[in-house]
Formats: C-alpha cells, sequence, structure tokens
C-alpha cells in the first residue's frame, strides 16, 4: 500500500475511485464521519454494521471493473483471494481493512499503559466445548487473514481432548485451516503435553501428524507433570492475538475460553510459551530427503536391539532390493544409501532371529502400487519383490505380514510408521510423483508407547483370515500371478 495514504480505507477508495460523500451516501452517514475514518481519526469497529455494509459495498463496486481491483490489492496479503468463496473474501477484506487501525491501537494501549499504568480492553468469553471451537474459528481465521510468515505458538495441556472432534464439520475445516497455514507461509511451534493417556495422546499426534509432515511446524514435549486439576490452553499469533482456555478434569466444573486481539496481553502470552519452549525437548527429529543415509545410519543400531516391533506401511521396501523402489514410482537409491540400506536390512533380520515383527499392509494402498499399470520391467521388478517378500516368510518364522481388506487407520492413509517397542518410532509418507516428505524420528518414551499401542490394536482387530500365514502367502501368489499374465509371452 502507498504510504502516502494515511489508512488502509483511503487507499481501498482511491483504488475504487470512490469518494467520501458517495461512501458516505451508501452508509447513511454524516460525510465528516466518513473522513474520520479515512484518517485514522475515528476507531472503525470490527463489530460495526457500517463495515459490513462498507465491504458489501466496495466488492459490489469492484465485480463492475475489469479488470477487478481487489484481488491484486490482497495478493500479498492474502494469496488466492479471488478464489475463495464470497463469504470468506468479505472476511478477508474485512480483516485487510482493520490492519493498520489494530496496529495504531496496539501502540495506543502501550502508551497509555505507560502513562496511566493500566488501560482497558475488549475481548471475547465463549463457554464450553463450542465456545472452545468458536475461540479456535476466531483465532484460525485472524491467522490466515494476515500476511505469509506469521509465526503461531500453541500449547494445549487439556487431558481428554474431544472439542476439537465432537463437530465434525468443525473438524474438516479445522484439518484444511492447519495446511492452508502451512501454505501461508506461516511457521507453527506447537508444545505437546505428554502427561495424558495414550488413547488420547495418540489421537492428539495423529491430528497434527500431516502438518508434521509436509508443513513447516516444529513440535516440542514438555515433560514436566503438573498434578494440578486445572489445565491451561494457550494459543499465540505473535504480536496480534491469542486465545487462553481452561479446563478442569471434573467435566461438571465449566470450561471458558477468552479471545484477546490486543498486543500487550498477546505479548504475555507469547512469553509464557517462550518460557515453556525453553524447557521443552523436540518431539520429533525431522529428516528431509536429502539426510536419507544420516537417517539409515541412525536407524542401523535401533534395529540390532532386541525388541518386538510393530510396521504399518502401504510398501515393506525394507524387506526387499532398494533396485524395487523404481518399480513404483520411485526414485532409485544413491549409491551410499543402498549400502547403509543393506546393512540396515543385516541388523533387522538378526534381530528376527530372537524377536517378532508385525507388518500391516492397507489392502487397499498395497493394490494400488502393485496392480498398477506400467512397463514390462517394473512389473518384472513387481514380481520378484512379492517373490522376495514369500521367501522371507519362509525364512523368518518371527516375521507376520497382514493385508488387511479393510482401512485399520484412514487418518494414516500413505502413511508408514515403524515401531520398536521401547525404543523408537520412524514416522514417513509413501506418495510417488510428489516432493517426499520428512522422514520423523522420535525416541521419547510416551510417544513410541503411544505410536505401539496403536498398532497393536490394530493388529489385534484384524479378522485371523487375514492374519494366517498361508493365507498371506497364497496372497502374493496371486498377486504374482496376475502381474505375469500382463506380461508379454506369458
Amino acid at each position: 500500500m502507498d504510504k502516502e495514504y494515511p489508512s488502509r480505507l483511503a487507499y481501498l477508495m482511491a483504488r475504487l475511485n470512490i469518494s467520501a460523500k458517495v461512501l458516505a451516501e451508501v452508509l447513511h452517514v454524516d460525510r465528516s464521519l466518513v473522513s474520520k475514518w479515512r484518517n485514522n481519526k475515528r476507531v472503525l469497529s470490527p463489530r460495526s454494521h457500517y463495515l459490513e455494509q462498507m465491504v458489501a459495498y466496495f466488492m459490489q463496486m469492484d465485480a463492475q471493473n475489469r479488470p477487478q481491483i481487489l484481488p491484486g490489492i490482497m495478493s500479498e496479503a492474502c494469496p488466492g483471494f479471488s478464489r475463495q468463496p464470497a463469504k470468506i473474501r468479505k472476511a478477508l477484506l474485512k480483516k485487510w481493512l482493520l490492519g493498520n487501525l489494530a496496529e495504531r491501537n496496539g501502540e495506543l494501549f502501550r502508551q497509555t499503559m505507560q502513562k496511566r499504568g493500566s488501560y482497558t480492553v475488549q475481548f471475547d468469553v465463549m463457554h464450553g466445548a463450542e465456545g472452545r471451537r468458536q475461540a479456535s474459528r476466531l483465532f484460525l481465521n485472524l491467522a490466515l487473514s494476515l500476511p505469509p510468515g506469521q509465526e503461531l505458538l500453541l500449547y494445549s495441556q487439556t487431558a481428554q481432548a474431544t472439542w476439537h472432534v465432537e463437530d465434525k464439520d468443525f473438524y474438516l475445516n479445522w484439518e484444511k485451516s492447519q495446511m492452508e497455514l502451512q501454505k501461508r507461509g506461516h511457521s507453527v511451534k506447537l508444545i505437546h503435553s505428554i502427561d495424558r493417556k495414550l488413547s488420547s495422546l495418540i489421537n492428539v499426534l495423529l491430528d497434527w501428524l500431516p502438518m508434521e509432515l509436509y508443513g513447516n511446524l516444529v513440535s516440542y514435549y514438555s515433560s514436566k507433570y503438573s498434578p494440578i486439576k486445572i489445565k491451561l490452553t494457550i494459543l499465540v499469533i505473535k504480536g496480534r492475538a491469542c486465545v487462553v482456555a481452561f479446563s478442569h478434569e471434573d467435566s461438571a466444573v465449566p470450561k471458558q475460553s477468552y479471545f484477546f486481539t490486543d498486543p500487550i496481553t498477546a505479548g504475555q502470552a507469547e512469553l509464557v510459551l517462550r518460557t515453556l519452549l525453553s524447557q521443552c525437548l523436540t518431539l520429533y527429529h525431522k529428516f528431509p530427503p536429502e539426510k536419507n543415509s544420516v537417517l539409515l545410519e541412525t536407524l542401523i543400531p535401533l534395529a540390532e536391539l532386541p525388541e518386538n516391533c510393530y510396521w504399518y506401511t502401504p510398501l515393506p521396501f525394507l524387506m526387499a532390493d532398494p533396485a524395487f523402489l523404481g518399480a513404483f514410482g520411485f526414485a532409485p537409491a544413491q549409491p551410499a544409501e543402498t549400502e547403509h540400506y543393506r546393512r540396515l536390512q543385516e541388523s533387522f533380520y538378526q534381530s528376527l532371529k530372537t524377536n517378532r515383527c508385525r507388518i500391516i499392509v492397507p489392502a487397499k494402498e498395497w493394490e494400488k502400487f502393485i496392480l498398477a499399470n506400467g512397463h514390462v520391467a517394473a512389473r518384472q521388478q513387481r514380481v520378484e519383490y512379492l517373490r522376495y517378500l514369500l521367501s522371507l516368510l519362509d525364512r523368518h518364522p518371527n516375521l507376520e505380514i497382514t493385508v488387511s481388506t479393510a482401512e485399520p487407520v484412514p487418518a494414516l492413509a500413505g502413511i508408514t510408521i515403524l515401531v520398536k517397542e521401547n525404543t523408537a518410532t520412524a514416522v514417513s509418507s509413501f506418495l510417488p510423483g510428489v516432493k517426499e516428505p520428512a522422514t520423523l524420528l522420535s525416541q521419547e518414551p510416551s510417544i513410541v508407547k503411544a505410536y505401539y499401542t496403536l498398532l497393536e490394536r490394530v493388529w489385534s482387530e484384524i479378522p485371523p483370515e487375514q492374519k494366517d500365514r498361508e493365507a498371506v502367502k497364497e496372497y502374493f501368489r496371486n498377486r504374482i500371478k496376475t502381474n505375469l499374465e500382463e506380461l508379454p509371452g506369458t
């Protein structure tokens, strides 16, 4: 925005060629009031019906322009503005108009605090689970309306967090908003409270897993457990806003959520989280694709440990030659990676002599790879891959594989998880043809136990006939036959 304009409203009116007189007539107000808004002499309230009417009029007028002016004005603050539904565009334009006023009001708050030692500000108080959802909507909508590069700090100590999944529509929008935050280039630091029941902890981990794998999210955990019954949630947009919420272990105790948009309160909430962060540890170690050799080298001593393991994966590549990667649309392993890969296999097979490994393969995802169309060489490699798995089942009694026809964990579509019982969990993704996400590795005992317990439960719920060793081998033989039938000359 050109700095010669005293406000965003003045800039927008100039770009749309709307005079103070015309806008005053549309809003049925005195022209002097519009002049005060334009020159920042009067604060335009976020709840003002004049703001609603003003934005609707601006959008109506711009719809007649060829080309339209608003998408260009909003492009920096709100990329993709023109692709949003009208309701969202209206909300984004409102927040953009109020942006510089919020900054100006923040400075006024600070000046008042210095002069008087106190100041008065409005904030929203919301009750119960629906109130928590409402506060979260306000928080996310504000974050998404801001220019790229915002920093968000999040912390929740709620023992049984179900408020976000009780409303399906909210949950779906909540998930979409998480990913949109990443697309907008916002960075997120998330502090997990791991003093919860494993069933609740794994739900929290799975909720945030897409952002962990694909986004600019860094998770931390606090190992200092608090015995108090009051649990705290703090969400902060640096320098902008915060949500503070309290809940109690006793469900009969009222739960309240507070949404503040003054910078001083937001700053205090940020200070609390920064202090907590200084006492936290990183939840996952992230290994981007270029660090695959380091990841494999890290996994080798872990694979040697005498512990049982579970593996949830669409394709158990660890069980086969790395050359098979190309048959399924993945980039082939580099020479250094191949050497680490073979050492990891040796460690894995050594562990299988005395310890059990159970592999859960979701059939729906498996079939996409095994029966996909492809050139002759790829089909031949798939056949060799399946034969290799058959030989492993013959040679290793402690290796168990199930190809589950159900989707035991829908939240893990395209995800692979390898968990050693008491040592580590590694999480990555199989999505051929797209940029590979980072692999996540955690050795925090509570996190490892949560993932292990999840896969233990998934395994127990799979019908016995899908875990029967001979039935699984027959399944592999049938898939070998199907691929061979597609080869010329067979």
